[in-house]
């Protein structure tokens, strides 16, 4: 992308921009800031990064990842992510990657006034795969990581997108991407042995899974709420465990099999899981005595994510209010 102003700006600039990200609420001051951002020259300071809209789009799109807590985009940043001003950069960066190597196809989408959220699930696809290519003939030497879609896609609302993450991302990496973007680890592994902690899981990081399976799909969100309701406690072991059982078993309920084990080793390795393996075991048998604290605590946080999730429910699906109904008559 040609450079908006030219301007150059100092690393001491460029990291209060990237630290102001939280506090920027206004779609067009992220604009005007990200255009500075883009003047940054090669012989800058910066030098390793020719553009530092890069840095900053990464930065900004990976924001909610990895987090202890779920992390909330303001309504401008939210405004930012679906903007044409942020789909025509990718458009543009994108060209300017491929280069030469690019298809009249791709070039013909990516040069359309669509922006990408707007574009169908077979565009997407196309400009995906020659991105994929791209990568894959040039063996790793290149590192124009503006090029990587799947944090925006994820954020975005088209329809086209919607049907593109559904039927060609991998539901493990699908729900992998979910989880850590809600506030959670996707390793179960991760929280063995500490039972049901509303500091590893609460009602906050199921509603933010829920929105992100309702953006998606009607039927996903409600089977994971169903799920909820058919776990017998929430600690973060067993719930990463089952939420990942629905995930590739494509959201459906059928032969989903429910964990009810809070000790996991997957994923652990070596020296690291004979540690982690004692550590589980023994927190998992001082927590047998207080099996009952556990489930109540278990069914505080559903009934707080239930009345959460019960509004939106009652106005998409029919079949809630047999779901609900059961739910309580189990309470019963």
């Amino acid at each position: 992308m040609e450079n908006i102003n030219h301007m150059k700006i100092s690393m001491d600039e460029y990291n209060e921009i990237e630290a102001r990200i939280d506090s920027m609420w206004n779609e067009e001051e992220l604009i005007e800031n990200h255009k500075k951002l883009i003047g940054k020259s090669s012989k800058c300071d910066y030098w390793e990064i020719k553009d530092c809209g890069v840095e900053f789009i990464n930065k900004f799109l990976s924001r909610d990842w990895g987090r202890t807590i779920v992390y909330h985009y303001s309504q401008g940043a939210q405004n930012f992510i679906q903007s044409k001003y942020l789909s025509d950069y990718f458009k543009t960066s994108i060209k300017e990657l491929l280069s030469d190597a690019i298809s009249d196809k791709v070039l013909n989408i990516l040069n359309s006034d669509k922006l990408i959220g707007d574009m169908s699930e077979d565009e997407i696809l196309s400009i995906y795969c020659a991105i994929k290519n791209f990568y894959a003939q040039s063996k790793g030497t290149e590192k124009v990581s503006v090029a990587n879609l799947m944090p925006l896609l994820h954020k975005l609302n088209g329809k086209g997108v919607i049907s593109f993450i559904k039927n060609n991302v991998s539901k493990r990496d699908l729900a992998s991407n979910i989880l850590l973007t809600s506030g959670l680890n996707d390793r179960a592994s991760y929280y063995s042995g500490r039972g049901v902690n509303y500091g590893d899981l609460n009602e906050e990081n199921l509603v933010s899974i829920f929105s992100k399976l309702l953006k998606l799909d009607v039927n996903y969100a409600t089977n994971f709420v169903e799920m909820i309701c058919k776990m017998k406690t929430l600690g973060a072991t067993e719930f990463i465990d089952s939420f990942m059982s629905l995930a590739v078993n494509d959201f459906r309920l059928d032969a989903l099999k429910i964990e009810t084990n809070n000790v996991s080793l997957n994923g652990v390795y070596g020296q690291e899981r004979d540690v982690i393996a004692f550590i589980s075991i023994f927190s998992a048998m001082c927590r047998k005595n207080d099996q009952d604290d556990q489930i109540y605590a278990s069914e505080r946080m559903k009934d707080s994510f239930m009345s959460r999730v019960r509004p939106i429910l009652e106005t998409i699906n029919s079949s809630y209010n047999e779901l609900d109904a059961n739910y309580h008559q189990k309470q019963i």
